[in-house]
């Protein structure tokens, strides 16, 4: 008989039972795959849609292997087929099967094994006793590997259980699965963290690979150590000794001894200043290291489903996706001969989005964000960037409230550093608050801006000192609720002016004066203020969505780029405490086009002349109604469009509906005749979607209002099962 550990499959189908837990863990297109074994009638529709609603792709890949059981071997076959077609390195490297005891490898493969072995204990030293008992159940349970029945009871501790992992997995699929498991079980944190100290083991295992490449290509050496005596990372000896060196080959080889004696943190921040400096060597010297690569890979596979739904109102294209990238790292698309902006730009990750109540005050309406959480854990709304530490079930709710201007009196020279949060927790403890800050933080103590935050209660205002500021965010321990802001000390921004990270918002609207005008109206505004906030302030003109991220200095002036085009003012001082005390979000600029103006570049330059927001090239073609950008408007379009199919069937009294909709001249007498033209209420349903379709998002929006009115039970009961399904 042969040995398990020697055996091949003999066919496709074979292919497919031998590597199933592998290719559950490792397919991440699966939606592709799905398709093209549907449009090959390999696959029922109804199997397609639930494979559509797996909340991961290792989820969708069970559901399609039920499939795959179901339909026998030849949509076993046809699913091998797709896959040598789609991921001819993943079956090629499953086929090879696993590395032999004969097979050596590398030192520095097995001092990056080793490392990656530690990491793993790390994060399961995490885990209590009764985690760890679940983080084993779930192991043996959805890995149907013998080996792991047979020795997972036996394990003596968690150096053990990391042993085993990697020597049943491999080491680079062991942190995949060990990911995935932590995750299963409520523990994303600590996946996280994992994938982060990872990552750092990877980049140290680089600089360490790359050595003799590195010593013999990287010319800018002095630079690298000049960033690296900044942060205390080398000596005065050893940075002189680079610099008397004459050539760059011997200043690398003296860096080289200092990133040796320093350890992996210095050799981690020499990669970073590479990532920097030297990218599309770091990029070259990445495609030739299989080890490297493979690993990047496996730790940037993102859930394509939470992608999807975040991103619900565009379409979604399904192709092979699988690429490697590195985190940190800056990329731009290849589309000649299109034109794609900006040029370069970096992954972002987002959490939650959280529900908008309003309230009636008289005859003002005030809107608060609402946070339901259901477990501890950290939670980031999508829209302020706020991120709370909840350490159990809980409800929050907060908005944005303008500054006073007295408010800071008596705090010296403290001043406005970001938008001011009225939050209250109405239900379950807040440990922790992460405020987004909009410095770019610099480790040097000469551009180190002070920063703290102000909470304010009745006329009693307290200073809180910050636990840690991270790149985006200022963390401080909640005591109590209420007003909460961030503040900065006035001596830094005056004397030592810095960049902050700030965004250029565009809006537009056409007016009728002599002849038609389009405005375009420009936003300078910080970084930390919320694009949603400034959207609602602006609802009568039209949002321009595009990459809004840049650099500026308070204080300074500047001007727009948008040659041929007329602007006003000429320039303008870049004002934070202007928008955070008013919240009017007044523009900045107004661009005047002419009305055969379809498009137009748009930038922003110093008063010098340089450029510090890249020419973006702005379309004015969209809809410029107040509803298209009312985010109002958009939940009852998503209403009347999810729900279409129990509206038509569940409405009766579609001839009073049309009836209103008529008086209010939304449809036309028309399409009113045709809906009374039809015998049945689902039939005049239909013929009212025509109408609602064609009439776009401010008929839906008004159709959506009658049926709060007349229907208002069926709309809570129907917006109910939404939130279920969520």
């Amino acid at each position: 008989m042969e040995e398990e550990m020697g055996r091949r499959p003999r066919s496709g189908a074979e292919f497919v039972d031998e590597y199933r837990n592998m290719l559950i863990q490792r397919v991440s297109s699966v939606m592709g795959i799905a398709d093209h074994l549907q449009s090959k009638k390999m696959i029922p529709a109804e199997i397609h849609a639930n494979i559509q609603t797996g909340k991961t792709s290792q989820d969708q890949m069970r559901i399609l292997y039920r499939a795959l059981d179901s339909g026998g071997r030849a949509a076993k076959e046809e699913f091998y087929e797709i896959l040598k077609t789609m991921m001819p390195s993943l079956v090629s490297e499953l086929e090879a099967g696993p590395r032999t005891s004969n097979e050596v490898k590398t030192k520095s493969e097995e001092h990056l094994e080793n490392k990656i072995k530690y990491d793993l204990r790390w994060a399961l030293n995490h885990l209590d006793e009764a985690d760890l008992k679940k983080f084993k159940n779930n192991l043996c349970d959805c890995w149907l590997e013998p080996r792991l029945h047979h020795n997972v009871k036996r394990l003596r501790n968690n150096m053990d259980l990391a042993d085993l992992l990697i020597n049943t997995f491999t080491a680079r699929n062991a942190v995949q699965v060990t990911m995935e498991i932590l995750r299963m079980i409520g523990h994303k944190r600590i996946a996280e963290r994992l994938k982060w100290a990872i990552e750092l083991s990877l980049f140290s295992f680089f600089v360490e690979e790359n050595r003799e490449k590195l010593i013999q290509r990287v010319s800018s050496v002095m630079e690298i150590a000049d960033q690296l005596k900044r942060r205390d990372m080398i000596t005065d000896e050893m940075y002189s000794s680079i610099q008397t060196a004459k050539t760059p080959e011997e200043q690398m080889k003296i860096l080289y001894s200092a990133l040796d004696s320093g350890g992996r943190a210095v050799k981690v921040e020499f990669y970073k200043i590479l990532q920097r400096m030297e990218p599309l060597l770091l990029h070259e010297l990445a495609e030739h290291s299989d080890i490297f690569s493979s690993y990047i890979s496996t730790l940037t596979q993102s859930d394509t489903k939470d992608v999807i739904k975040k991103l619900k109102h565009h379409k979604y294209i399904h192709t092979t996706s699988d690429c490697e990238l590195i985190p940190e790292r800056k990329h731009k698309p290849s589309c000649h001969p299109h034109e794609y902006q900006p040029t370069l730009s970096l992954m972002d990750e987002e959490i939650f989005n959280p529900e908008t109540v309003e309230k009636s005050q008289g005859d003002k309406i005030t809107s608060s964000y609402r946070f339901l959480c259901h477990h501890a854990g950290h939670f980031q709304c999508k829209v302020t960037g706020l991120v709370f530490v909840m350490e159990g079930e809980g409800e929050v709710l907060y908005k944005i409230e303008p500054w006073d201007t007295q408010q800071l009196d008596g705090l010296g020279k403290m001043t406005r550093a970001g938008p001011l949060y009225n939050i209250e927790c109405c239900k379950g403890p807040i440990s922790h608050l992460h405020l987004p800050h909009c410095e770019i933080i610099d480790d040097t103590e000469e551009n180190k801006v002070k920063q703290a935050v102000a909470h304010f209660t009745d006329d009693n205002v307290e200073i809180i000192t910050p636990l840690q500021v991270t790149s985006t965010h200022v963390i401080i321990r909640i005591q109590g609720l209420s007003l909460l802001g961030i503040i900065s000390d006035l001596r830094d921004l005056l004397f030592k002016p810095h960049l902050i990270n700030a965004q250029v918002l565009l809006f537009y609207k056409t007016l009728a004066v002599t002849q038609s005008v389009n405005i375009l109206y420009i936003h300078l505004l910080p970084g930390n203020i919320p694009t949603d906030e400034v959207i609602k302030k602006r609802k009568s003109i039209k949002y321009i969505e595009t990459t809004s991220k840049c650099q500026l200095i308070p204080g300074r002036k500047y001007k727009p780029s948008c040659h041929p085009h007329e602007y006003q003012p000429t320039v303008e001082t870049f004002d934070i405490d202007l928008h955070l005390t008013s919240l009017n979000f007044h523009a900045t600029f107004e661009v005047f086009l002419d009305c055969e103006t379809k498009n137009a570049r748009i930038g922003l330059l110093d008063e010098y002349g340089r450029e510090v927001w890249e020419p973006r090239r702005v379309f004015l073609t969209a809809d410029t109604s107040a509803e298209a950008t009312s985010p109002k408007v958009a939940a009852a379009v998503k209403f009347v469009d999810e729900h279409r199919p129990a509206i038509i069937q569940r409405i009766s009294s579609v001839k009073e509906i049309a009836d209103d909709l008529l008086s209010k001249k939304i449809i036309s007498e028309e399409m009113n005749n045709k809906i009374r033209g039809e015998k049945t209420s689902q039939d005049q349903m239909r013929i009212l979607y025509d109408g609602l379709n064609s009439g776009g998002a401010a008929v839906k929006a008004e159709f959506y209002e009658i049926l709060k009115v007349k229907l208002q039970s069926l709309v809570d009961e129907l917006e109910a099962g939404s939130s279920k399904t969520q």
